[in-house]
């Protein structure tokens, strides 16, 4: 009977801490759900990948912590990995939460899955709201679908070539633009060796951005090995170049200096006598251009007298607009927006405009799109602009295509995406064109 009784006891015993043990490891999980969500929702996405996946070793069976995992990956275009977590969320618990069908989705449909990603999209839908349904542009989503399809089966004439290791690297390389002569190629990047070497707190946790450039060798045939730009173009903050001057003297450049600015601004560079760059300084003296929102993305056609920028001051069409200024004697004068011809109501996020000064490239979500952003063309007729055209696929894909450059003859173009064969996440890219006649 004692015996009985002292393995009855030792049982309870045992039952009563195993269940402390699940209570404590419940609240332990609770307590890390929310840090996480915290740090995924303010761009931290790896350290929120962290915090995650220490659930994980926890409960691996936790459906909103493998769910969450796959929404990081997203954010940092691992859309491979995003699947297997949406996979593992939804066979645990197809329910855990509305967003796992948009993460599928996606998901699919950078990795070129596209009935699967409809099939997800439109579930999605039906789990939202109508004004939900906007925010998300669901519609948009599911239309772009329906356009990849088509424009895959009718590639366009072109060759994309990587500009390889002198340019790209596992980091990040984007908003590549060269000068008239072909001559000297800048671009962004967010490396190692940025200049101070620090990341952004307030953002993405990234490193900052620098500038570098590279000079065309006529005896080996290719660009030199990019180094940082010299002089006083970058800080020890975000320096992203915009775009060079066709002349190749003034170099545009995006800054955003935590107190100095609210959100980003433009400034223009200028080469001094002794071939260094000078310290950037506000393209503007007056709030035409800078403003207390954002301001990216800057091309002037080469007469020097019209101004192309991206911004997202209220009363635009959408998200971030594409506007034109014209100089006015030695400041520019109020921007204009280009309307809804150009800009839609999703986000437009870069522009150049070609040295003839009437064919405008930008990127852009809205209008005829195969997945993210595309990059379109429009030219100037009468006085304006045409409706966009798609440059078509393979030059945009279902990944992300964000910035493009043309060289003076029309020949070739710099475009930043994440293909295939990307040595990290956006890589510069040379594309023949010349079968295209994208510019007239």
């Amino acid at each position: 009977m004692n015996r009985i009784f002292t393995f009855s006891l030792f049982f309870l015993l045992c039952f009563q801490m195993d269940a402390q043990v699940q209570i404590i490891d419940k609240a332990k999980i609770k307590l890390k759900l929310v840090d996480g969500t915290n740090k995924l929702y303010s761009n931290n996405y790896r350290g929120a990948l962290v915090t995650f996946r220490e659930i994980l070793t926890i409960d691996p069976k936790n459906a909103m912590a493998n769910l969450r995992i796959a929404q990081c990956q997203t954010k940092l275009g691992r859309h491979d990995l995003a699947l297997k977590y949406a996979e593992k969320a939804y066979a645990i618990d197809p329910e855990v939460d509305k967003e796992l069908y948009i993460v599928l989705g996606e998901a699919n449909h950078r990795l070129g899955n596209l009935d699967i990603a409809k099939t997800q999209y439109q579930t999605f839908k039906t789990k939202i709201s109508k004004s939900e349904q906007e925010d998300y542009a669901i519609d948009n989503l599911i239309a772009q679908i329906d356009y990849a399809k088509e424009a895959m089966k009718t590639p366009v004439n072109a060759v994309i070539t990587n500009l390889g290791d002198n340019i790209n690297t596992s980091s990040p390389e984007y908003g590549a633009s060269v000068s008239s002569d072909g001559k000297t190629l800048i671009f962004t990047s967010r490396r190692s060796d940025t200049k101070g070497g620090n990341t952004d707190p307030l953002f993405d946790h990234q490193y900052y951005e620098d500038i570098y450039i590279s000079n065309w060798n006529d005896e080996r045939g290719e660009w030199d090995e990019a180094s940082s730009a010299e002089g006083r173009l970058n800080s020890e903050f975000h320096d992203a170049c915009l775009n060079i001057t066709p002349d190749g003297q003034e170099i545009y450049v995006y800054r955003n200096i935590p107190r100095a600015t609210k959100s980003g601004d433009i400034y223009v560079s200028k080469m001094n006598k002794r071939g260094k760059w000078g310290s950037p300084k506000p393209i503007s003296k007056s709030k035409n251009i800078n403003s207390t929102y954002f301001e990216s993305s800057a091309s002037i056609t080469a007469d020097g007298n019209t101004l192309f920028f991206v911004s997202d001051r209220p009363g635009g069409e959408g998200l971030a607009d594409i506007y034109m200024a014209k100089r006015e004697r030695k400041d520019w004068g109020k921007p204009v927006n280009l309307g809804k011809t150009i800009n839609t109501n999703l986000d437009e996020k870069f522009v150049f405009v070609h040295p003839d000064g009437k064919t405008l490239f930008f990127s852009s979500q809205g209008h005829d799109n195969i997945g993210g952003y595309d990059i379109f063309v429009s030219y100037l007729e009468n006085g304006e602009w045409t409706a966009p055209k798609n440059v078509g696929y393979p030059i945009n894909t279902v990944g992300e295509e964000r910035t493009f450059s043309v060289t003076a003859d029309g020949k070739i173009a710099y475009v930043s995406a994440e293909y295939e064969n990307s040595k990290g996440s956006y890589d510069v890219y040379k594309v023949d064109i010349s079968n295209l006649g994208l510019v007239k």
